[in-house]
């Protein structure tokens, strides 16, 4: 048996081993890479069944989900015409329109940061 609460993984820090399930372990950092430092935005969700991400830099927004037409597409913000994001009862949906269009459906939980991000990058460009 691993660590005091089965089979849980251990890691040393320093001359110190810490059981990586134990609640006072809270250095995430060695679970997940560090963000990319110029990353504003990033969400990935699963609403009403199907997975859509959204990862939001200053140059370019990065789109996934079943409504962009290659999957995930990675869009110049040049590029992008407008933009929209209509609040439903279950998602908020964001719509890009430029060359194509781009939607993705995420948690309206997130639909003020949303606004916060692309505004960001995209304040001038978004419909009434």
């Amino acid at each position: 048996m691993h660590g005091k609460h089965g089979a849980s993984p251990a890691t040393t820090k320093g001359s110190a081993t810490i059981d990586r399930f134990d609640p006072a372990f809270t250095d995430f950092g060695d679970f997940f890479e560090p963000f990319e430092p110029d990353l504003l935005f990033e969400c990935s969700a699963s609403v009403q069944g199907e997975r859509n991400a959204l990862f939001v830099y200053p140059g370019h927004i990065v789109i996934e989900g079943p409504e962009v037409p290659v999957a995930t597409a990675s869009v110049d913000v040049q590029t992008i015409e407008s933009w929209t994001l209509e609040r439903e009862p279950t998602a908020v949906h964001l719509t890009l329109v430029g060359e194509s269009v781009w939607a993705a459906r995420l948690p309206p939980t997130l639909a003020p940061v949303l606004e916060v991000a692309l505004g960001k990058v995209l304040a001038d460009k978004r419909a009434a």
